[in-house]
Order: C-alpha cells, then sequence, then structure tokens
C-alpha cells in the first residue's frame, strides 16, 4: 500500500535542524503510519504535489519575505491540502485584521494602522494614551517592535520610517499591565481550547519572548478568559485547525485581543501532552477523510 506523506513547513533554519515541537509532531504521525517530511516553505526542489497535507509550522522567518511565502504558500495550497488553509493565512497574515475583529464586536487594544509618515501624529492624537507601541502589520517574534512615550515623536517617526519600507505600521495603546500580569497565549485545536501560557516580560521590558527574557508558565483559564477565546473562535465560518490567541488586560480585568495567531504560532507541544494529541488525531481525521477511508 502506498505510504501517505505530510509535510511540515517551516524555514530553512528548522529544515537543517528541526524545532523541538516539529520533530514531536512527526513522531506522533509517524505512530500513526503516515511518512512525515519536515521541508523548508521556501523549497524550490521538493515536489509539494506528493503529499496529501502540508501543515504550516516553524516558518518563523516569513516576515522577512513576504511576498515570496505568500506567492509559495498559495502555489502549494494548488498541490496539496494546506493547514491553516492559505484563505485563512492570507487573511491574517497581516496584524490589520485586529480592526476587522474589532467591528465584528471583539475587544481589541486601542490600535490605528497607518500607511505614511504623515499620519503619525494624528493616530498618537486618537489613542489618548501616554506610551505606545510600534510594530510592523507583519512581523513575528517581536521583531522590529518598539515602545515610546507618544511625545518622543522623532523617536516614534524614525521606527515608523524603517518599518514603512517594507510594510503597514501599527501603533497601539501600550498596555502597562504588561509588566505586572503579562499576557496570556491560549492555543486552540479544531475549536477547542487545548492549553494556556501565562507570559511575562522580564523586569524593565515589555517583551514577552523567551528570547528577549521572557518567562512563560502554564495556567487554567478562568470562565471570563475562556468565554473570550471561543467568542473569537466562534467568529470563522471555516474552523481553523490551529489558532493561538493572545491576550492582555484592561485596567478593569477585560480581556483585550493582542493578536491571533493563524499562520505559524508556537503551540507549545513539549508542554501540552493533550494539544500534541489533538493536533495529530485531528490530522489524522483530516487526511483519512480526503483520501477517502
Amino acid at each position: 500500500m502506498k505510504k501517505i506523506i505530510i509535510v511540515l513547513l517551516v524555514s530553512k533554519k528548522y529544515e537543517k535542524e528541526p524545532y523541538k515541537d516539529d520533530l514531536l509532531l512527526q513522531d506522533e504521525l509517524l505512530m500513526l503510519g503516515y511518512v512525515v517530511d519536515i521541508v523548508a516553505w521556501s523549497s524550490k526542489s521538493y515536489d509539494f504535489s506528493r503529499a496529501t497535507v502540508c501543515i504550516v509550522r516553524s516558518c518563523w522567518d516569513f516576515h522577512n519575505n513576504q511576498k515570496e511565502y505568500f506567492e509559495s504558500l498559495k502555489q502549494i495550497s494548488c498541490k496539496s491540502l494546506l493547514l491553516n488553509s492559505f484563505d485563512l493565512i492570507s487573511s491574517y497574515l497581516s496584524k490589520e485584521y485586529l480592526l476587522k475583529l474589532k467591528e465584528l464586536g471583539v475587544k481589541i487594544i486601542p490600535t490605528v494602522v497607518i500607511s505614511e509618515k504623515k499620519q503619525i501624529i494624528d493616530a498618537i492624537d486618537s489613542l489618548k494614551s501616554e506610551r505606545i507601541v510600534i510594530k510592523p502589520t507583519v512581523s513575528a517574534s517581536g521583531d522590529c517592535t518598539y515602545r515610546a512615550k507618544s511625545t518622543d515623536i522623532s523617536f516614534i517617526k524614525s521606527r515608523a520610517k524603517k518599518i514603512l519600507q517594507k510594510c503597514d505600521v501599527i501603533i497601539q495603546a501600550y498596555i502597562k499591565g504588561i509588566e505586572s500580569f503579562g499576557e496570556i497565549s491560549s492555543v486552540v485545536i479544531d475549536g477547542e481550547i487545548t492549553f494556556s501560557m501565562l507570559k511575562k516580560p522580564k523586569a524593565g521590558n515589555f517583551l514577552v519572548h523567551e528570547h528577549h527574557g521572557g518567562c512563560y508558565k502554564a495556567i487554567e483559564i478562568d470562565e471570563k478568559q475562556r468565554l473570550f477565546v471561543e467568542k473569537i473562535i466562534d467568529l470563522f465560518e471555516e474552523k481553523p485547525l490551529y489558532a493561538r490567541v493572545d491576550y492582555l488586560f484592561d485596567a478593569q480585568g477585560e480581556p483585550m485581543l493582542l493578536e491571533l495567531e493563524l499562520n505559524e504560532p508556537n503551540i507549545y507541544l513539549t508542554r501540552s501532552s493533550l494539544t500534541l494529541s489533538k493536533l495529530s488525531q485531528k490530522i489524522d481525521n483530516i487526511v483519512k477523510i480526503k483520501i477517502g477511508k
């Protein structure tokens, strides 16, 4: 019987030295009887038409090659079933989706998107915040993300000018609670919350990523937080295979969406056996439906 091939799409770096989560997922799928290849999304030599399913995983260089990444995923999606789908990923690659979700009733961090440097003053004034965060609309891992006083226009303009060479700029109100409480990331597999992580920055910083000195702790979220995450996921007619919902809290303790990751989120498979199990089981089900088993 012909072996069914599943591809885990990663960056060139993680094709050479696979990320620990990808190795775990590969092992799970191998035990289910699949051939599992870990392949760079930018590969020109791999025949993606051989794969039944391609799953976007550790593509953490995509923001440096946005156009190529977009075109590569589009081509792969024509040859194999891409998960998450190309439509979902392309619609939520730019953080401008935050404004769309706000219109649908999701509470977000106060956010303005600008495409020109001359819009900066009006954007800052509209936020009415003593400090702001400035970052690209397309980015990963806190790259080119800066905190500034709203009055430091020279600094903000210089950073915006650099970002605008590649994409539009997001300016957000700075939420001071990131320093004392941190942010929560909730992982959702096929519509079910499987794991949540409290992430806190190191003293004096505001970026929670581990490579910026942040610390992570697995937690159980409360009912308010669960309903917040579920409300967001329920908005989708096409249910994502995987998603990560990152959120902060306002002064009254109400959750506010920071980011909704549908492209290549770290979903902490080494920290959550439930997430790993649910993800591999769902992939197995999808493959079996696709091949008519």
